[in-house]
């Protein structure tokens, strides 16, 4: 039963993460730099597309 709640509670965490990234806007990102808090590379400038008319 343990064995359950740990699988149950990683299925939970991996579809938790997984929403946490559908909100992010896509685009294109440069310059990352490690984030200790976060434990992961992490994106410092987001570039904008622009189109000259």
């Amino acid at each position: 039963m343990a064995r359950s709640r740990r699988s149950d509670r990683a299925l939970t965490e991996a579809r938790s993460l997984r929403s946490d990234r559908a909100r992010i806007r896509p685009g294109r990102y440069v310059a990352t730099e490690h984030s200790p808090k976060l434990g992961r590379y992490v994106a410092t400038e987001h570039v904008h597309d622009s189109v000259a008319t």
